[in-house]
């Protein structure tokens, strides 16, 4: 398309991101796993997570990352930010090495408001390197009091690995609620 006098636009690519995966969680579970989803075809990937639920009130939301079926999981260094909207403006801060993975909400509520956000997953498959995590989100809390919240995360697993799965968890209780459909999608991304 042509437009005035001059060189023809060049448009974007639609072809960066390729849906890898998509999955829902209907019902409680104790863990939420999406596996073999990361492999050597893509080197980084992007994943979307919608209303994501936890059974119990005020518990951490969890992710890892392991090998193929989630029997070995990672340990994660890690850290967290996030900002509250109850009577003004609150901060948290959070740095940890966890066995149980990465804290990607702090003290979620049980209802229907759920957690969603998305973020990258780097080199996943790169047994040379070690898996890096990086990514932003939403909820809504009841941790000191009802309030909404945007989280920003990141870490890396604590050591080089081939991770090819990916697992969410609560720290306590379960994931998911039967009255809620939570959605993911891996995104893997296109180097060109």
């Amino acid at each position: 398309k042509t437009q005035g006098t001059g060189a023809n636009p060049v448009w974007a690519s639609a072809g960066g991101l390729v849906l890898i995966t998509s999955s829902n969680l209907t019902a409680e579970a104790s863990s939420w796993d999406i596996t073999d989803c990361f492999s050597a075809t893509y080197e980084n990937y992007l994943i979307l997570v919608d209303n994501l639920t936890v059974a119990t009130e005020n518990v951490d939301l969890r992710f890892n990352v392991g090998i193929s079926d989630l029997s070995t999981t990672r340990t994660i260094r890690w850290s967290s930010h996030q900002w509250g909207s109850f009577s003004g403006t609150s901060t948290t801060y959070y740095t940890y090495t966890d066995t149980n993975g990465l804290r990607i909400a702090d003290g979620l509520h049980n209802d229907v408001a759920g957690w969603s956000g998305a973020f990258y997953v780097f080199r996943p498959q790169d047994s040379g390197t070690k898996t890096r995590i990086w990514g932003t989100a939403q909820s809504y809390s009841n941790a000191a009091a009802e309030q909404d919240y945007v989280h920003i995360f990141g870490g890396n697993v604590s050591s080089n690995t081939t991770d090819v799965s990916m697992q969410f968890t609560a720290s306590s209780g379960n994931v998911g609620d039967s009255a809620v459909t939570a959605t993911t999608r891996v995104y893997g991304l296109v180097n060109s």
